[in-house]
């Protein structure tokens, strides 16, 4: 017989056979045509399994007929010990139906017992091997192109045009919940996203409608995702298949959002700063002749007297406001210093309990362990301010105002007031730290109150973030690095 070069270096049979003329035939026939063979005899099922425990075969030729265990029964036997020579099954003449079922757990040929048998016999170890080992170097590429597919960062699929999964990596597994297999044939609206019908603007459809490659942008679970498409074409080119390839873009658009309200709330407050310095001078004449006419007239003139009280009252609430601009336009003259946390927010809840209890709101003090920090206590004051009477005005009726103390990920100190009011829609969500920015009635609010807060935060190295769905309350998030490089006072 011709030898493949796959058979130029030496490899090793284990012939299973109790039959001792048999397993000599066996023996000189494969000697004959597979000289670079090493053969070793096992007289029964217990033998081969004890033999494929401590030493590695090219090829197990198994017999059916063993005493005391099958040949069938050591094949289930070896898959369990998860031996990996492929096995070629030998049965008798009329035994046709068990080498099948031998072949369904995972044998790769038979051979039935007849006259020509052991002349076929080496030929068929040579086909079993050769197919073992492409095999092996199929499932190497495989491992190595699931490795690579795997380690990509974004989420990946491909999808058949009922947008079913064909194929998906670790990363789409992870966004679905499932492991990769468990998405094959699964719809990808359905497993990522949770929904009953295909995304609106769904890149994947629109590719299968155009042939080109597609983009689109979901929404889901207060996540963004940017989703890619791209084409598969056959040789024909006929598109059978589009990949799609997504990530979660949440964390970038929140800094790019915090960047542009930075910019632009710089950029307002330079503005707003000299605007306010001029409007100084007219609210003094204002003020100067309100007291003049008030004191040439009001005594006997109280419907004027009313009048005036009206316009020096709303003289000091526009003063108010400007000296408010004013202050955040300079930088703070307050050295840093150590200060508790947690006693501080304990002396404001103190200030306004009357007004907690009048409205009804159950404040929960949830503290965790954290450092003193260096920090502005009169600024972090003024900002738990605003932050917390913002949380009161959100429940009118009455609700819940949790405040919470703790270390992040990063070891800075987070403080977070949560309270259980009306939220804050989308579209708002974009300018609550814009300054004159306010849902509330005309005269309810300057808009001020959370603008200052942000500049406070941002002035100080701090950061001020919130989360907040319509009708499901809002959280604002003071994180304060334990870091400061600045002067602190003992």
């Amino acid at each position: 017989m011709t030898h493949n070069k796959n058979f130029d270096g030496t490899f090793k049979i284990l012939l299973v056979e109790d039959n001792l003329d048999h397993s000599k035939l066996m023996t000189v026939m494969l000697k004959k045509n597979l000289p670079e063979a090493q053969i070793k005899i096992a007289r029964s099922g217990a033998e081969c399994l004890k033999l494929v425990k401590i030493e590695s075969f090219s090829i197990i030729i198994l017999d059916y007929e063993l005493p005391n265990m099958s040949g069938l029964d050591t094949l289930i036997q070896m898959n369990n010990l998860n031996v990996q020579a492929p096995v070629v099954f030998v049965t008798g003449k009329g035994d046709e139906l068990i080498a099948v079922n031998a072949m369904k757990h995972g044998a790769y040929d038979y051979i039935i017992k007849d006259k020509g048998y052991m002349y076929i016999l080496p030929k068929v170890i040579q086909k079993a091997i050769e197919k073992h080992e492409l095999e092996l170097k199929l499932s190497e590429s495989e491992r190595k192109f699931q490795s690579l597919f795997d380690s990509i960062s974004d989420f990946i699929s491909v999808q058949n045009n009922d947008l079913k999964i064909l194929l998906a990596n670790k990363v789409a597994s992870k966004l679905s919940g499932c492991s990769p297999a468990e998405l094959i044939h699964q719809k990808c609206y359905a497993k990522y996203f949770d929904r009953d019908a295909p995304c609106k603007n769904c890149p994947v459809l629109e590719t299968f409608k155009t042939g080109k490659p597609a983009f689109a942008e979901i929404s889901h679970n207060n996540e963004i995702y940017q989703i890619r498409s791209q084409p598969i074409f056959n040789r024909k080119n006929e598109l059978r298949n589009v990949v799609e390839i997504g990530q979660v873009v949440t964390e970038q658009r929140k800094l790019v959002n915090q960047l542009i309200r930075s910019e632009k709330l710089a950029t307002i407050g330079l503005l707003s700063a000299g605007i306010a310095h001029e409007l100084r001078n007219p609210l003094n004449i204002i003020e100067t002749a309100r007291y003049f006419i008030s004191d040439l007239y009001g005594e006997e003139n109280p419907e004027l007297r009313e009048k005036l009280d009206i316009i020096k009252k709303n003289v000091s609430r526009a003063s108010a406001i400007i000296n408010d601009l004013v202050e955040l336009s300079h930088k703070s003259s307050n050295s840093k210093r150590m200060i508790d946390i947690n006693k501080i927010i304990d002396k404001i809840l103190s200030l306004i309990g009357k007004q907690l209890i009048s409205k009804n709101i159950n404040v929960i003090r949830d503290y965790k362990e954290i450092p003193q920090i260096s920090f502005n206590s009169e600024s972090l004051n003024q900002v738990l301010l605003n932050i917390i009477v913002n949380a009161i005005q959100a429940m009118p009726t009455g609700g819940e105002l949790i405040i919470r103390t703790e270390l992040n990920d990063h070891s800075d100190v987070q403080i977070k007031v949560i309270d259980s009011g009306c939220g804050i829609s989308a579209d708002d969500m974009n300018h609550i730290f814009d300054p004159f920015f306010t849902t509330k009635e005309v005269g309810d609010g300057a808009g001020l109150g959370l603008y200052i807060a942000h500049s406070i935060m941002t002035r100080e190295g701090a950061k001020i973030d919130v989360e907040s769905e319509k009708g499901f309350g809002s959280t604002f998030i003071l994180t304060l690095p334990i870091n400061n490089q600045k002067t602190v006072e003992k």
